[in-house]
């Protein structure tokens, strides 16, 4: 059905140059909040259903739940949000639930009730990510400046997060990640409270924008790369603490120091993350990211203690960091911008929607019968099929012209 205009009301671009400095500062508390959030939530939480007693199995169960949601309605919120123009509605209720179920999740007992809670959590947290982008999307933008500048506060939330929940929890995991997770959330609502929706209502169907951005040739081979790359990356993330727990001695407070790391080295990739695109080009710098992901998960395997892994993690720089800031403008500049929000849900449905999934159930369901160091090594090898498909589909679709065309289209050249 074709949703009808309403009176028109403020959106992002209608905002005076008085007001973007403060959106920008709106969007970089955001990100710093929202990353401080999932750095208190993601290093942890699979150590802390194992302490639960909870199965291998089950431990990936729950570990995928939030990537569950987000692939089961992820794109639909996209469409939903620029359809019918209520970005900042969303957001909002999105935080403040997700918030309330963590609170939940902190207190809940046995896996039943644990399921429960967890899976309210992962579909309220849905929008989240892909309407943070959004909004740092358009306010680049509208500056003038870049992504990767604004995405960095998200590093400086996280790092400081991470580290600091792992001195305050030593040796064990505790519930106290999971009240910092809701209180992190709370301040994130708070910091973006006064940005307006992204774009006015649409006078079309729902179902339109999904159908515009899946017929992108480009897009979805950018789609199917972030897939592939997150089942790998889910895959360790799932075993990196326990392995360095349980397998290699290490402590809660060094798993934290190895995420802190990472979260550090993100910083020269989201600040020179764009001048590197300028040089070198997209399909130049995602060849060189997947190679440097199974470089790194090598390492990892081959690492024999777990203070000896804290310094791969600097390698987080050139892999997680790198793509996140060639793909999300990619995704913007392949799409022309029409649909932003729906373009920004279906790269975060198939990475951290899907490829999540696949990477926690199955990295859960092998982690019992083959131990973390194989996992690793199996992930390598994935990623080698992956470098090469990359670069077969790249070639094939002429990615270098399209990308060149679509610059010189969002300069009004064409």
């Amino acid at each position: 059905m074709a949703v009808a205009l309403p009176t028109p009301k403020a959106t992002i671009a209608d905002l005076p140059k008085s007001k973007w400095r403060s959106a920008t500062l709106m969007s970089g508390f955001g990100y710093l909040w929202f990353f401080g959030a999932i750095a208190a939530f993601n290093p942890y939480i699979a150590m802390y259903y194992r302490s639960q007693g909870f199965s291998g199995l089950q431990v990936g169960i729950l570990t995928a739940m939030p990537a569950v949601g987000l692939a089961m309605s992820g794109p639909f919120w996209g469409s939903i949000m620029d359809v019918l123009g209520i970005h900042r509605l969303v957001l909002r209720l999105a935080l403040l639930l997700t918030a309330i179920f963590a609170l939940a999740v902190a207190n809940a007992n046995g896996f039943t009730a644990m399921f429960v809670f967890v899976t309210a959590l992962a579909f309220s947290l849905v929008p989240l990510r892909a309407l943070l982008d959004s909004y740092a999307m358009a306010v680049a933008q509208r500056t003038r400046s870049n992504f990767g500048t604004i995405r960095s506060w998200g590093s400086i939330g996280y790092f400081v997060a991470v580290l600091g929940l792992g001195q305050l929890m030593g040796k064990d995991v505790s519930n106290l990640f999971l009240y910092a997770y809701a209180g992190f959330l709370v301040l994130t609502l708070f910091s973006m409270w006064g940005l307006p929706d992204l774009a006015p209502r649409q006078p079309s169907h729902i179902i339109d924008g999904l159908k515009d951005v899946s017929t992108n040739k480009p897009l979805i081979l950018l789609y199917v790369t972030a897939f592939l790359l997150m089942i790998a990356y889910a895959t360790v993330y799932l075993a990196l603490g326990i392995h360095m727990r349980d397998t290699l001695g290490g402590s809660a407070n060094q798993v934290g120091i190895a995420f802190a790391v990472g979260a550090a080295a993100e910083l020269p990739a989201f600040v020179y993350g764009s001048r590197l695109i300028r040089k070198f080009g997209e399909r130049k710098l995602i060849i060189f990211v997947i190679a440097m992901y199974a470089i790194r998960f090598l390492l990892t395997a081959l690492m024999p203690s777990a203070a000896l892994i804290i310094p791969v993690q600097l390698l987080h720089m050139v892999t997680f960091a790198l793509f996140l800031v060639v793909s999300v403008p990619l995704a913007h500049k392949l799409d022309g911008g029409v649909h932003p929000a729906t373009t920004q849900a279906l790269l975060t449905t198939t990475s951290f929607g899907f490829g999540n999934i696949i990477g926690s159930v199955g990295g859960g369901a092998l982690l019992d019968s083959v131990g973390t160091q194989n996992l690793f090594y199996i992930v390598t090898a994935m990623l080698a099929g992956t470098l090469m498909l990359f670069m077969i589909g790249a070639r094939a679709l002429k990615l270098d012209d399209v990308i060149k065309r679509a610059n010189r289209k969002a300069r009004g050249l064409d």
